[in-house]
């Protein structure tokens, strides 16, 4: 039974680091470093608010609307 917890815990971790993959986002390495590191829950939250809501990689976003 532990070692499933220990599965599900890893699986919601890295729910942040998969956000900001697919974000492009421009703070990867300090997401995931947040989202695998943080003790409490309060830090994932963190984690996950920074990949939804923090910004994306600007060059990405300027080939997405067509400006180069």
């Amino acid at each position: 039974m532990s070692t499933l917890l220990d599965f599900a815990v890893m699986a919601i971790s890295a729910i942040p680091i998969l956000i900001a993959v697919t974000r492009k986002h421009a703070n990867i390495t300090l997401i995931a470093l947040l989202s695998l590191f943080s003790i409490t829950i309060v830090g994932w939250i963190a984690a996950m608010a920074w990949a939804i809501w923090g910004r994306s990689d600007p060059d990405e976003y300027a080939k997405q609307s067509g400006r180069i």
